[in-house]
């Protein structure tokens, strides 16, 4: 595996998807109203909870085949699949349709007046048809990732995001609710089919002694529980925000909340995707990493950490041209939650390099405890803090539990390297980062006035002048770091 291409890969992949979520959504906005957004995000939450079951499950297929082959013992690839899909996909299959009714019922009772049954049909029935194929598609990229044909894998989801976007458009325009909820089952069908065709035609069979398809799915099931159930709470965040703010807040509150979490989350996505690599490489060793591995680690961290505070501050300085762009208006709504995910989602990024050291490792109770924690904070949080003070106590609860994850994930590396937090901050801080950052924050309340004002337009020209100057600071920090894996490995 070619971390150098693996890397640039995963980073052009999470560019490419967060681009095209974000052309849905206008198309979303533009074709359908922000009422339609609004429940298509409150379905796309309750869809997350119907894969439960598979949670997980591409990070177990990926440690299992990554180890497997290490150890010279590649699995079968068609019983590695078959395995998946009886342990994670059947059920997804069944618990959705088990969930239709339910959840087309609550939409019923609680936004009739806002959106028409045969629209929440059409994009219920369309998400969880996407939710089923998106969790068969993840099987397969699990296994190519497994294999460490990260490259491969990147470049698949690279054609299946560019295929969404192109058929975006006629499909919102055209058929409206529907078409939103189609794009993703777009996206999930590109992936299988590519991903049939390169491990079919590109690679070997495996061996004779390969174990049974009950065998890998017992060891799928019974070596790791304690990763599935980290899954499980993972899938949790969203949806239990979602239903929160579809309880204390309206519909358009949801369409605001979506955009915000769209943007901050791809690019926590596209921070992750650049150490990606870290994960094969931490579990084909267990956790036991030899010294190039552990100065890959090192590496990583100290970048990671710069790129997130300018990446923040990119963000920031942004705000006012998302808004525009996404709503064709500022809405002070996403303001507020956009705030509180880029300081949240930017602190939980720094915490990725622990995050990926502790998955990788055969004991991964820590992580676990963390996950439960976090999962406390969101719902006590966002039920008692919306239902005391609404929308922004509700989102700031969500925040807050990602922001307390990366912070503890954080600790994980630097303990196991010995480091202070305080040391590691010293060290790591430019000048340039840190001054970057605290510029964009003042400059968010600016524009926060000025919204409130009345000049959303001056806003908006001053945002191109901060995020210009922000995107100088971001060249200026690739090229101070070229000597670190991440640019030149």
């Amino acid at each position: 595996m070619s971390v150098k291409w693996a890397s640039l890969t995963s980073i052009l992949a999470a560019i490419i998807s967060a681009l095209v979520a974000f052309l849905v959504f206008r198309f979303g906005i533009e074709f359908t109203g922000r009422e339609v957004v609004g429940c298509w995000a409150l379905i796309q939450g309750a869809m997350i909870i119907v894969r439960l079951p598979d949670s997980g499950l591409a990070t177990n297929i990926t440690r299992l085949v990554a180890i497997r082959r290490s150890e010279d013992r590649t699995p079968s690839l068609l019983r590695t699949f078959a395995a998946g899909f009886l342990v994670g996909n059947l059920p997804v299959v069944v618990i959705g349709a088990l969930l239709i009714f339910p959840i087309q019922s609550y939409i019923d009772a609680k936004f009739s007046a806002s959106i028409s049954t045969k629209d929440s049909w059409d994009l219920l029935i369309a998400a969880y048809a996407s939710g089923v194929l998106t969790s068969i598609s993840g099987v397969l990229l699990g296994i190519l990732e497994g294999l460490g044909r990260l490259v491969p894998r990147n470049i698949v989801s690279i054609i299946a995001s560019i295929v969404m976007g192109i058929t975006a458009y006629p499909l919102i325009s055209i058929h409206g609710p529907a078409g939103l909820a189609l794009t993703g089952l777009v996206l999930g069908a590109v992936q299988i089919v590519l991903c049939l065709c390169y491990l079919l035609f590109r690679l070997k069979h495996s061996h004779q002694s390969s174990p049974s398809t009950t065998s890998i799915a017992q060891e799928l099931w019974r070596g790791s529980v304690d990763l599935t159930i980290v899954g499980v709470i993972r899938l949790t965040f969203e949806p239990a925000t979602k239903l929160f703010l579809s309880i204390f807040a309206s519909l358009d509150t949801l369409a605001s909340f979506d955009l915000a979490l769209r943007v901050t989350t791809n690019m926590r996505a596209l921070i992750q995707a650049a150490i990606q690599p870290l994960f094969i490489v931490g579990s084909r060793a267990s956790g036991n990493l030899s010294n190039n591995a552990a100065h890959l680690y090192r590496q990583s961290n100290a970048a990671i950490y710069q790129f997130s505070l300018i990446a923040a501050a990119c963000q920031l300085a942004a705000a006012p041209i998302i808004s525009e762009i996404g709503f064709g208006f500022a809405d002070l709504n996403f303001f507020g939650f956009f705030f509180i995910l880029v300081v949240a989602n930017g602190i939980n990024s720094i915490g990725a390099v622990g995050y990926y050291l502790k998955l990788s490792t055969p004991n991964i109770r820590p992580l676990l405890r963390l996950q439960f924690e976090m999962l406390l904070i969101n719902l006590i949080g966002g039920f008692a803090g919306g239902a005391a003070l609404g929308a922004p106590m509700i989102v700031a609860s969500y925040g807050l539990a990602f922001a307390y994850g990366g912070a503890v994930s954080l600790y994980f590396w630097l303990s196991h390297e010995h480091v202070k937090i305080l040391s590691f901050l010293i060290e790591n801080t430019s000048k340039s980062a840190a001054i970057c950052f605290a510029s964009s924050a003042a400059l968010y309340l600016i524009f926060w006035q000025m919204i409130i004002y009345g000049q959303p337009k001056h806003a908006a020209v001053l945002s191109i002048v901060g995020t210009t100057v922000a995107g100088g600071v971001v060249l200026k920090f690739a090229h101070g770091i070229r000597q670190s894996w991440l640019m030149v490995r």
